[in-house]
């Protein structure tokens, strides 16, 4: 039962950002369309993206499900997820392309609009994450009561991960304030906020 909160908690997380994504389909799909229209919106009437949303959608929960976007398998905004939407992106481009290219007698929406909303949805997917990413380490950063400030000897690959660690995990006791290393070419670096 003490599991039932969290575990829910998690699946909301998961559902929220497969909403997100549908949405970025959806603003991606009409914002391609009408540039590749050269924003004369009564261009987009001769063609039916509507048609496309549900496509977009559907393939993007189960392609993101195939690679693990919605399963918690990577960290939030890390290259592994970049890559596994990336792929998702790309997979759900070519379903739509295949719907606009074979539905008879029906034009959904411009081939190009298509790839281009592809394109947009990736980058805008993949921006929506990051920043997410940002504003949770941000808060946990000025989330400093109670915590003793630490500094991480080390500016190689150990002490961003140490950082990372220290940040990301609520129970931590320490919170990173700055970073010592004998390489000079690292003078100035900043990892995660802290120099």
């Amino acid at each position: 039962v003490a599991l039932g909160a969290p575990i829910r908690a998690i699946h909301r997380r998961r559902a929220v950002r497969l909403l997100a994504d549908c949405l970025v389909w959806v603003v991606a799909l009409y914002a391609a369309s009408l540039l590749r229209l050269d924003f004369d919106a009564g261009r987009l009437e001769g063609f039916k993206v509507a048609l496309l949303i549900p496509v977009a959608c559907l393939s993007q929960a189960w392609i993101g499900y195939l690679y693990g976007l919605y399963r918690g398998r990577w960290i939030n905004g890390s290259f592994d997820e970049v890559a596994a939407l990336g792929r998702t992106a790309l997979c759900t481009t070519v379903a739509l392309l295949s719907v606009d290219v074979l539905l008879p007698g029906i034009r959904p929406a411009p081939a190009s609009a298509v790839i281009g909303a592809g394109l947009l949805a990736f980058v805008a997917m993949g921006g929506v994450r990051y920043s997410v990413r940002q504003v949770l380490e941000q808060s946990r950063r000025q989330n400093t009561s109670g915590r003793k400030r630490a500094i991480v000897f080390g500016a190689g690959e150990g002490g961003e991960r140490t950082i990372r660690a220290l940040l990301s995990e609520d129970e931590s006791r320490y919170v990173p304030v700055a970073l010592i290393d004998d390489d000079p070419e690292k003078r100035n670096l900043i990892i995660r906020g802290g120099r």
